[in-house]
């Protein structure tokens, strides 16, 4: 018997960026776990990464409900259409090839987010949610809908789902690819701001009927924060799909050897990324000879602050910064890596922060080469020692530059564990959460069986 669940969602194809990766995915294969799907989503805004060609990966029986909104985000789409800059969708490069931000830029950029936490309690999409959940609601009834899954990011999106399982009763699972008040990003700029947060993530996540995170130190820390959950919370990490492997052309390969890094480089990556290119000098100063060997390319949008980096740390003449591309694209720029950069916040602490783990890492690991990673031991680290693809370097110009050294002499790759690696194919997660959401449904059905016994 086939059923049919709601997802909520705000980041969504045409919208580019590793987050959109897990939607896709499990609309792609949720459907052969017996599931069928309507995805309630925004309208066209203005957002730093496209990628069109997400939206052909989706079944074509996938229905998708594109609402409006009142957030910056799609005002700004509309004034900008209204001004004639932007007409449609199709006239917008898809792979948005964007260099490091002007000064100016940046400045405003700034300006922007610290406003915006200061006016927006919890984040700016709460302007979405009158009409996600209006939206949402309609097509619970319409397709008598059997279960409302919500994926924040943005956060708001975990309330849009709140009030359409509340006004329709069906049961609610959020999939949480990152925390919420326990995010180590998100600084709220008052005690207040934290107190109306955690009030709202404490009703939500209570309410839930099931919780999937996306990493074990999740699940432990909202375990320790709400201990009665802890049968309902289920971790199911991001993964790979093989089939987009096959079929990604490998990006071209001139005889260097190629350091590769996919996705945005903000502002606070600067701290590990300045290590990572001090040791990349020092390996150059102590090996002259490897300068027209060695090159860096960093596949995504970079902020301004890592544009000077590189000029600071004498290595921007070995890099090559491609800009915004397709996943397509970025997946051949990885499967032409000799060696792929994996970075994580360095000052985080596993037994204090809830450390997540990148969606690019798997694609990574799919790409059967090995990777150096930089940031405190986790999750990541522990499954790279299982995959055999790489270490935990300590935060050291010189232990990078000996990684690096390494890799460069030695055939890392004929120590890679493949058994390992085929665990996290997305087919595998979307079948989990298929199970997810069987159980959620099952337990509702069970729960107004009780109460009609009960009334009758």
């Amino acid at each position: 018997m086939r059923r049919h669940a709601v997802i909520v969602i705000y980041t969504f194809p045409p919208m580019g960026g590793p987050g959109v990766q897990r939607a896709v995915k499990f609309g792609k294969y949720l459907p052969e776990s017996g599931w069928n799907l309507t995805f309630v989503t925004v309208k066209d805004v203005v957002y730093h990464a496209y990628d069109p060609t997400l939206v052909r990966a989706l079944p074509p029986d996938i229905e998708v409900v594109r609402t409006d909104s009142a957030d910056p985000l799609r005002i700004a789409y509309l004034l900008r259409k209204l001004r004639g800059r932007l007409t449609n969708r199709e006239r917008v490069d898809p792979h948005v090839k964007v260099s490091a931000d002007s000064p100016a830029k940046a400045q405003i950029l700034r300006l922007y987010r610290t406003l915006q936490s200061w006016v927006f309690v919890v984040d700016p999409q709460v302007l979405w949610i009158p009409f996600a959940v209006a939206a949402g609601v309609r097509a619970v009834r319409a397709r008598n809908s059997a279960v409302v899954v919500a994926m924040p990011q943005p956060r708001s999106t975990a309330l849009a789902g709140y009030l359409i399982s509340l006004f329709t009763g069906r049961p609610l699972v959020l999939d949480m690819r990152d925390p919420w008040t326990q995010d180590p990003y998100y600084r709220m700029p008052t005690a207040l701001h934290r107190k109306v947060n955690e009030w709202l993530e404490s009703r939500v996540i209570r309410y839930a009927s099931e919780l999937v995170v996306i990493s074990d130190s999740m699940r432990q820390a909202f375990i320790d924060r709400y201990p009665e959950l802890a049968d309902r919370v289920t971790v199911i990490t991001n993964g790979f799909d093989s089939e987009d492997f096959v079929g990604a052309p490998q990006a071209p390969k001139d005889g260097r050897f190629d350091i590769v890094y996919t996705g945005s480089l903000y502002n606070h990556h600067a701290p590990v990324f300045r290590v990572f290119c001090a040791g990349l000098r020092t390996l150059l100063r102590r090996r002259p000879e490897l300068a027209t060997r060695v090159r860096l390319r960093l596949v995504g949008r970079i902020e301004r602050d890592i544009d000077e980096l590189l000029t600071e740390e004498n290595v921007r003449h070995l890099t090559d910064i491609t800009g915004y591309v397709s996943h397509t694209e970025a997946i051949g720029f990885t499967k032409a890596a000799d060696l792929l950069l994996l970075m994580i916040k360095s000052d985080l602490d596993e037994k204090r922060d809830v450390i997540t783990i990148p969606g690019k890492f798997f694609e990574y690991m799919a790409s059967r080469r090995p990777i150096l990673y930089l940031g405190p031991q986790c999750e990541a680290s522990k499954i790279l020692q299982r995959t055999g693809q790489g270490n935990a370097v300590a935060l050291d110009p010189e232990e990078v530059a000996r990684e690096i050294e390494r890799n460069i002499d030695e055939r890392v790759t004929d120590r890679i564990d493949h058994t390992v690696i085929d665990t996290y194919e997305r087919r595998n997660q979307a079948g989990r959460m298929a199970s997810i959401l069987d159980r959620a449904y099952e337990i509702q059905l069970s729960r107004q069986a009780k109460t009609t016994n009960a009334l009758g």
